[in-house]
C-alpha cells in the first residue's frame, strides 16, 4: 500500500480545509442573499400596492375601467419587477389587467385575501418563473381586490451575481492557499526527510552524520536531538570498542580460557587461550548458545540439561 508523503498530506488538508468553507460560504451567502432580497422584494411590493390600491378606488367606484387599465399598464411599465397587475370588483370579476393576450383563467380565484387583512402573499411558479402575488382588499374587499404579480428574477440573477462574484473570490483564495501550503509543507517536510534519510544512515552504521539546524521551532530542536543522540551512540561505541580491546590485551596474555555469556547463555567474547582450548575459533562462536556447541554432551554421551 502506497503511503502519501507528509507533504502531500498537508497540501491536501489545507486544500480540502479551504474547499469546504469556500463551498460553505457560497451555500450561506446563497441562502442569506435570496432571504434578504425576498424580504426587500416584499417589502417594496407592499410599498407598490398600496400606492396602486389608493389611486385605484375612485375610478374603481365610478367603474373608469379606462382609467384603471392605463393605471395599471403605467406601473407595470415604470416597474420592471412588476409582472402583472389586476383589478376585481366587488362580484369578483376582472376590470382591468396588464395581460397581452387575456386574463389567464388559472389566476381566478387565487389569493384571496382576508377583509380584516391589508393584504395577502401567494407564491406560486409559472412559465415565467417564480412569482410572488400580493392581494390588496380595496376598502375592505367592498371595492373590490388588486393583485400584483411581483417576479423574483431580477432578486434571484442579483443573488446568482453576488454568488458568483464570491466564487471567484473563493477560487483566487484556493489559488493562493495552495501557494501557501506547498510552501508550508515543504518547509515542514524537507527537514523530516533529512531526519528520515539521516536515521536511515545510522541505521547503517553512519555514525559521522550530522543533519543541518536552521531554526530554533520543534523540528529545530529536533534536529539538535538527532544530532545529540547520534554523538552520544559513537561515544558509548568507542567506549564499547575500547573496553572490548583493553579486554582482549588484558586476556591475550593469561594462560586460561577466557569466555564472557550474556544472561541467555550466548557467547560475547572468548580469549585466544579458550579458542586454543575448545577448538572453535571466536568467529565461529560468538553470539552462538554455549551449551548447545559446546556443553551439550558429557564424554559418554549423557545429555546434559541447561539448567
Amino acid at each position: 500500500m502506497r503511503t502519501l508523503r507528509i507533504q502531500t498530506k498537508m497540501i491536501l488538508g489545507i486544500l480540502a480545509v479551504t474547499l469546504v468553507f469556500g463551498l460553505a460560504t457560497v451555500l450561506i451567502a446563497r441562502t442569506v442573499l435570496q432571504l434578504k432580497l425576498d424580504q426587500k422584494l416584499e417589502k417594496r411590493a407592499v410599498s407598490i400596492a398600496k400606492n396602486i390600491a389608493q389611486a385605484s378606488i375612485t375610478p374603481l367606484l365610478t367603474e373608469k375601467y379606462f382609467e384603471l387599465n392605463m393605471l395599471a399598464m403605467d406601473y407595470k411599465t415604470s416597474e420592471e419587477d412588476i409582472e402583472y397587475i389586476y383589478i376585481l370588483n366587488a362580484r369578483g370579476d376582472v376590470v382591468a389587467h396588464t395581460f397581452k393576450h387575456g386574463f389567464p383563467v388559472e389566476l381566478r380565484g387565487m389569493n384571496k385575501p382576508d377583509a380584516e387583512q391589508p393584504f395577502s402573499f401567494q407564491h406560486y411558479n409559472s412559465e415565467r418563473g417564480s412569482i410572488e402575488d400580493i392581494a390588496v382588499p380595496l376598502l375592505k374587499g367592498v371595492a373590490g381586490t388588486l393583485h400584483i404579480g411581483f417576479s423574483e428574477r431580477s432578486i434571484t440573477q442579483d443573488a446568482d451575481e453576488i454568488v458568483r462574484i464570491i466564487s471567484w473570490i473563493i477560487i483566487a483564495g484556493l489559488a493562493v492557499a495552495t501557494i501557501v501550503a506547498i510552501g508550508i509543507a515543504r518547509a515542514i517536510s524537507k527537514p523530516v526527510a533529512e531526519l528520515s534519510r539521516a536515521a536511515q544512515a545510522v541505521e547503517r552504521g553512519n555514525l559521522d552524520l550530522q543533519v543541518a539546524v536552521r531554526s530554533h521551532d520543534e523540528i529545530g530542536l529536533l534536529g539538535a536531538a538527532f544530532n545529540d543522540m547520534v554523538a552520544a551512540r559513537k561515544r558509548s561505541e568507542q567506549d564499547v570498542k575500547k573496553s572490548e580491546k583493553t579486554l582482549r590485551d588484558i586476556t591475550a596474555s593469561i594462560g586460561e580460557g577466557v569466555m564472557v555469556i550474556d544472561e541467555h547463555g550466548r557467547l560475547e567474547f572468548m580469549n585466544p587461550e579458550a579458542e586454543r582450548l575448545l577448538g572453535w575459533s571466536g568467529q565461529e562462536l560468538i553470539g552462538a548458545e554455549l551449551h548447545e556447541m559446546i556443553h551439550r554432551h558429557k564424554v559418554g554421551g549423557t545429555v546434559l540439561p541447561a539448567a
